[in-house]
């Protein structure tokens, strides 16, 4: 029987983030896409994923799916077969930081979500190759159809997520940490940390990639995936 592989998007991302990934794997694994457009805290959203996964599984998440994937193995880390975590933050939102998802969340009450993706975010998640344009306009089209309440919802979750070193350090299965050398959204200080917290990990740096790796360098991302979980 074919183990499962749980994919986690990021913050304003459907499955279509995970969409090299998936087409690599479905025919050697079960595929599950986790939803995390329902909730408003990191918690209860891995509540809900924990609810619709079978009893052990693969974990991958990226970013804010990589946050809640932290919450996942801190509820249950005993269903979690292998951990892999790209491009994420451990930690806790700072202040500064709050304050800066604060003022967007009323930007996108006011109708602004447009102008909040294409101009706060998209900028940020990749190197600016030629070829990136249509990788942010598909970054674009997920998060309109996503719509203004997701939004709102998976920032409040943001800023009131918890910081998981304690969860990282007492976690004991094999981890892979995916971090694209460009990433200015989630520094490699970050995936250094993390990488001297978990016992039984590993650190892959994909080269002239950026926030969203998975999607910028599908072929390194996933051949690194594939010799992690065989």
């Amino acid at each position: 029987m074919n183990q499962t592989i749980v994919f986690v998007p990021g913050h304003m991302c459907d499955e279509r983030l995970f969409s090299y990934q998936i087409k690599f794997f479905e025919n050697k694994y079960n595929i599950i896409t986790a939803d995390l457009t329902k909730r408003d805290t990191v918690h209860q959203s891995a509540l809900d994923i924990l609810k619709n996964a079978p009893k052990s599984f693969i974990l991958v998440g990226l970013s804010m799916g990589g946050i809640v994937a932290m919450e996942i193995a801190r509820i249950a880390q005993e269903r979690i077969t292998k951990l892999v975590l790209i491009d994420t933050n451990p930690y806790a939102d700072k202040p500064d930081v709050i304050s800066i998802r604060e003022s967007l969340i009323k930007k996108v009450e006011e109708g602004n979500l447009f102008e909040v993706i294409s101009q706060q975010y998209i900028p940020k998640y990749f190197t600016h190759k030629p070829e990136d344009k249509k990788l942010k306009e598909l970054c674009l089209n997920m998060a309109l159809k996503l719509g203004s309440e997701v939004f709102i919802n998976q920032s409040r979750a943001l800023i009131s997520r918890p910081c998981q070193m304690n969860t990282l350090k007492s976690l004991k299965c094999k981890t892979l940490i995916i971090y694209g050398r460009e990433d200015i959204i989630c520094p490699l200080s970050l995936h250094l940390d993390m990488k001297n917290f978990l016992m039984n990990s590993e650190l892959k740096i994909l080269d002239n990639t950026g926030h969203l790796s998975v999607l910028e360098n599908p072929l390194v991302a996933n051949s690194s995936i594939y010799r992690f979980l065989i």
